[in-house]
C-alpha cells in the first residue's frame, strides 16, 4: 500500500504541475495579447505565440513528457493489466507517447531548437531582465522573503523557486560571458550538451516559480488550512527537482568554461551558494498528499 500511496503522491504533484503552468501559460499569452492590442491597435495570435515562443516551447515539452510518465506510473499501479488493451491505461500510454514528437520533437526541436534558441536572443537583445542578478540583488530578495513570509508554510520552497531562477541567471550569464558564444552554434557538438542542460534548467525554474505561486495564491485566499495540500502539492515539486537542477547547474558551468578556469571557480562558488535546502520531511508531504487524493 506504500508503494502505491507514493504512486498516487506523485502522480497528483506532476499532474498539479501540468495543470498550474497551462493555466499560466494561457493567461501568459491572454496578457500579452491585451497589452499589444493597447498599445498596437491589431494583433495576430500568431504573433503571440511567435513573441513567447519559449514558455511554448516549455508548455510544450514538459506537458507531453510528464503527461507520458504519469501515465507510465498510473499503469503500474494497474499491475498487468496496465499492459492488455481490454483496459484504458494501454491505448492512453500508446495514443500520447506520440506528443513527444508531434509539433516538434522534444530534444532536437524544442529544447534545442526552439527554447535555447529564444533563450540566446532574448539574451542578445537584452529582453530578460536582468540576466545577472548582483549578489544585492539576490541578498534583497532573500531579506524580503525571510521577513514577508518568516512563518508561512511555503517559504522553503519559495526560497528555492528563487534559488533556480537565479541559477538560470548565473547559466546564462556565464553562457554569455564566452568569448566565443557568438561562435557557440557552430560547435553542433558542444551546443547540444549546453542547450539541453540550460533548456532543462530554464524549464525547472519555470515550473518551480508558477507552482509556488498558486499555492501563495490560494493560501491568501482560502487559507493556509484550506490550502494545506496546494502547499504540500508545491513543496514536494520543488523539492524533488531540486537536486536535478543543481547537478545540471554544475554540470552546464563546467561545458561553458570547458578548459577555461577563470570565471569558472567563481560561478561554482555562487551555485554552492544557493543551497537553500532546509530540512523538510518530503515522505510525511507525499503520504499526506497519497492520502488526501
Amino acid at each position: 500500500y506504500g508503494t502505491l500511496e507514493r504512486r498516487i503522491a506523485w502522480v497528483s504533484t506532476v499532474g498539479f504541475e501540468l495543470e498550474t503552468i497551462g493555466a499560466g501559460g494561457a493567461a501568459l499569452f491572454e496578457g500579452w495579447m491585451q497589452q499589444e492590442r493597447a498599445t498596437r491597435g491589431t494583433v495576430t495570435e500568431a504573433e503571440g505565440w511567435n513573441a513567447l515562443a519559449l514558455e511554448s516551447s516549455i508548455l510544450k515539452v514538459l506537458g507531453s513528457e510528464d503527461a507520458y510518465r504519469m501515465l507510465i506510473e498510473a499503469a503500474k499501479g494497474w499491475g498487468g493489466y496496465g499492459f492488455s488493451e481490454d483496459y484504458p491505461m494501454a491505448t492512453l500510454i500508446r495514443d500520447h507517447w506520440v506528443d513527444t514528437i508531434f509539433e516538434g520533437e522534444n530534444d532536437a526541436a524544442q529544447r534545442l531548437g526552439t527554447l535555447f534558441k529564444s533563450l540566446i536572443k532574448r539574451s542578445l537583445g537584452g529582453k530578460i531582465p536582468p540576466l545577472v542578478s548582483t549578489d544585492e540583488t539576490w541578498q534583497a530578495r532573500e531579506a524580503y522573503l525571510a521577513e514577508r513570509f518568516s512563518d508561512h508554510p511555503l517559504l522553503p520552497a519559495m526560497r528555492l523557486a528563487e534559488a533556480s531562477k537565479e541559477t538560470v541567471n548565473l547559466a546564462a550569464a556565464a553562457l554569455m560571458a564566452m568569448p566565443d558564444a557568438i561562435n557557440l552554434m557552430h560547435d553542433h557538438s558542444r551546443v547540444q550538451h549546453i542547450g539541453m542542460d540550460l533548456a532543462d534548467l530554464v524549464i525547472a525554474a519555470f515550473v518551480n516559480h508558477y507552482v509556488v505561486a498558486r499555492a501563495l495564491k490560494l493560501a491568501d485566499h482560502f487559507g493556509e488550512d484550506g490550502a494545506a495540500i496546494a502547499i504540500r502539492l508545491a513543496t514536494v515539486s520543488v523539492y524533488q527537482r531540486d537536486e536535478t537542477v543543481r547537478n545540471t547547474a554544475r554540470r552546464l558551468v563546467n561545458a561553458i568554461y570547458a578548459d577555461r578556469s577563470t570565471g569558472r571557480d567563481e560561478a561554482l562558488q555562487r551555485l554552492d551558494a544557493l543551497d537553500l535546502r532546509p530540512p523538510i520531511d518530503v515522505l510525511a508531504h507525499r503520504a499526506k498528499i497519497g492520502k488526501h487524493m
